[in-house]
């Protein structure tokens, strides 16, 4: 599996001059620390969580490959950075005061493990010894297997929200990441649809929400622009709201992808290790299955539902995660053409709702329903809640039927209590 050609992103560092930067804190400050390159190709995420982690080590020593070292003359903030006595002046791109660089270490190896595949693939860009660790036998098995499939515009989000941020930059990202690694992706955008005045007020709401966040191009249509774009929505349906950069991906095929790319880069992929006990030395990790131990100089946690119990294992209980399982119905491709785009309902406290989405293989998806629950293997579906699923679907593509369902399945997504995305260092007394 890991011999395919999805290798665009193979690293290159071997081959590039080194150039070191003693004393990086001097220039930039102690808040400024750790990233990937964010200018090109999209490592934002895995940028942002190699920053979070390294932001409390003041006095690292930093070498740069020749991209990273590119990527530091343009991202950096505004301030002299000294390089072989070279003088650059950058400029921060966010302008949110962030500077990045690529931690490649002392003149050693630092092995990092993350559960992640997109995390690992961007730690892999880099001369760093990587492994992906995953309690089942492949990837994909769990949430990344079992969701809508949706690249969110970001319209929803509080503004100045880790989520809001996500969102937002991640529909940026997400058209070059799927043509580097060769996965389906659609920019079909998406609608979020009123039914009544009152849900009207919420897509104005939501309009000025997204325009907080930096959601280009949305607009509200009126009744007759969207039964105009979506013939077959419903005719109770008032008004919708526009947003152009929502795009479909095939989550499990990206997931795979991803992991093979950080393979073929030098990642090691541990399948069949669900960690049992973590143990630190003051220097070290050393993570145990029970069987098999793997030592570690840094930990990535990206666990999904189980991201408390890895926390709570270093003696973190700050995190507490609740399952929430929605359930699906997936619709013969000769009904995939229903929705041209996705369709949301207005949203409530437990989600987005029910949405009407064409898939990128044609199908037609409807879901997902919400329950919360606490076991964290159940992606059961039931008969009453497949009937809400397509009650709910049908109130906004009313032909929406059972005849064109050709299967049904459940997925859980890791809901924290305080619905916030987490990345953080450690939290242990």
């Amino acid at each position: 599996m890991f011999g395919s050609s999805n290798n665009n992103n193979a690293k290159t560092n071997s081959a590039l001059p080194k150039v070191a930067v003693d004393n990086f804190e001097a220039y930039i400050g102690k808040s400024t620390q750790i990233t990937g390159n964010i200018t090109a190709q999209g490592h934002y995420y895995g940028a942002y969580v190699l920053e979070t982690l390294y932001s409390s080590d003041p006095n690292i020593v930093l070498e740069l490959d020749k991209e990273a070292f590119d990527a530091l003359r343009f991202t950096v903030s505004p301030r002299p950075i000294n390089v072989n006595d070279a003088v650059f002046t950058g400029k921060d791109k966010n302008n949110d005061g962030t500077s990045y660089v690529v931690y490649k270490g002392e003149n050693e190896k630092r092995t990092a493990i993350n559960i992640g595949s997109l995390i690992a693939r961007e730690l892999s860009r880099y001369d760093i010894s990587v492994a992906l660790v995953e309690k089942c036998n492949d990837v994909a098995m769990g949430t990344s297997k079992a969701n809508s499939a949706i690249v969110h515009a970001g319209f929803d989000a509080m503004p100045g929200t880790l989520k809001a941020r996500f969102n937002v930059r991640g529909t940026e990202l997400m058209p070059e990441i799927c043509k580097t690694l060769n996965v389906p992706f659609k920019n079909i955008g998406s609608l979020v649809v009123a039914f009544s005045d009152e849900e009207k007020e919420t897509l104005s709401v939501l309009l000025e929400r997204g325009k907080a966040n930096g959601v280009p191009n949305l607009e509200i249509y009126d009744a007759n622009k969207l039964h105009e774009v979506e013939p077959n929505i419903s005719d109770e349906a008032k008004a919708a709201l526009w947003a152009p950069t929502a795009g479909i991906v095939c989550p499990y095929e990206l997931t795979v992808a991803a992991t093979e790319n950080a393979v073929v880069n030098g990642t090691d992929f541990i399948r069949n290790f669900r960690v049992k006990k973590i143990d630190f030395d003051g220097n070290c990790f050393t993570l145990a299955d029970g069987e098999k131990s793997i030592g570690a100089k840094y930990i990535i946690n990206a666990a999904g539902v189980y991201s408390d119990e890895i926390a709570a294992l270093i003696g973190d209980d700050s995190i507490k995660i609740i399952p929430r399982k929605g359930e699906y119905m997936l619709c013969d491709k000769s009904v995939g053409s229903l929705a041209k785009h996705t369709i949301f309902q207005c949203p409530s406290k437990m989600g987005k709702g029910i949405l009407v989405t064409p898939t990128v293989d044609g199908n037609l998806l409807i879901g997902p329903s919400a329950l919360d629950i606490e076991d964290k293997e159940d992606v059961s579906t039931t008969a009453s809640e497949l009937a809400d699923v397509l009650k709910a679907a049908q109130k906004s593509v009313p032909t929406v039927s059972t005849r064109t369902v050709i299967t049904s399945f459940a997925g859980l997504r890791a809901h924290g209590v305080n619905d916030k995305i987490i990345i953080d260092t450690v939290r242990k007394e």
